[in-house]
């Protein structure tokens, strides 16, 4: 499903508003009693949000350029009850994720079009507070990188898919990176998460995610877009063959000063489909209690949804906002 990305003007405003409101509000790393009051205790991040260079360690058909990325991650949350009945979610919380990349440097292939839109997932949630620091989560989430090349239409008759021949135009003009990143990647899933935090001086944070993927998306109009119509391939992959299985974990080095982070993926089609495992690795200082500094190792599938299907190596450093 295609996507707009956001100007520049409207996402300096978003990272200014999540800015101001975590000076209010804790974020869910460590949980902690609100009465969700005001509008800025009710907006939080949902996910760390960063701001990184990214450096690509690619040895093999992908050779992206050295970039920056930013992640936005925010959530409202609404409260519902102010019972104890336990079959009642506690909030309903509104939540918006989305990655961009900027090239940055001169004279590279995205010189004119320099930030590129790799990730639009927005979704609604139940969520129930099963402890004072443990969350249960049921969510319906919707997941495209907002792109223009896709398949199944042949405007000009001459036989051929338009996407087949936009793809490989893009591909002869900047390499099969580039390519990749105009291709249009779209599904839609449903997510059960357990997150477990604690810790006062040395905060910990550990969560476990299930996914199940839809055949359809945009509320049942369109088809899911995950095959690979650009090159013959033996077997056709689907996004559940990388994505399903998910896990984080937040582990204290010193105090709650120096933290390491683990996220761990691994897809869910199959026994064989639990070989497709990778994740990030990060190194966090922070500088104040919401700003920290970060240096991460990727090497997985599916860094982003136009190559969900493809191991991808990366590291980067940059700042964490929180």
């Amino acid at each position: 499903m295609k996507a707009s990305t956001l100007t520049p003007s409207l996402t300096t405003a978003l990272l200014f508003a999540l800015v101001g409101s975590q000076t209010l509000a804790h974020t869910n790393r460590v949980e902690t009693t609100r009465t969700d009051s005001s509008y800025f205790e009710r907006l939080q991040s949902d996910d760390p949000n960063y701001f990184v260079f990214a450096f690509p360690l690619e040895d093999g058909d992908l050779h992206d350029d050295t970039h920056a990325e930013f992640y936005l991650s925010i959530k409202y949350r609404f409260r519902l009850w102010q019972n104890d009945r336990l079959w009642q979610p506690d909030h309903l919380p509104i939540i918006y994720n989305g990655l961009y990349d900027f090239y940055l440097i001169e004279g590279g292939r995205y010189e004119s079009a320099p930030i590129i839109s790799r990730r639009q997932n927005p979704g609604v949630a139940l969520e129930w507070d099963v402890s004072r620091q443990g969350v249960l989560r049921l969510g319906y989430f919707h997941e495209s990188n907002g792109q223009s090349i896709d398949d199944g239409t042949d405007i000009d008759g001459n036989g051929l898919d338009d996407g087949f021949e936009d793809f490989n135009r893009a591909k002869a003009a900047e390499g099969y990176e580039y390519a990749l990143a105009q291709l249009s990647r779209g599904w839609e899933y449903t997510i059960l998460r357990y997150q477990q935090s604690g810790g006062s001086e040395w905060p910990w944070l550990w969560h476990i995610d299930l996914r199940y993927f839809l055949d359809r998306q945009g509320a049942g109009t369109m088809d899911r877009e995950d095959k690979v119509f650009w090159e013959p391939i033996d077997e056709q992959p689907t996004i559940q063959d990388y994505d399903g299985l998910r896990m984080m974990c937040e582990l204290p080095l010193y105090r709650d000063r120096l933290m390491a982070r683990v996220n761990l993926k691994t897809g869910t089609s199959g026994w064989e489909s639990l070989g497709n495992a990778g994740g990030r690795a990060a190194l966090n200082f922070a500088l104040r209690k919401n700003f920290w500094v970060t240096a991460f190792y990727f090497n997985g599938y599916g860094k982003e949804p136009s190559t969900y299907h493809l191991r991808t190596r990366y590291a980067g450093i940059g700042f964490e906002f929180r």
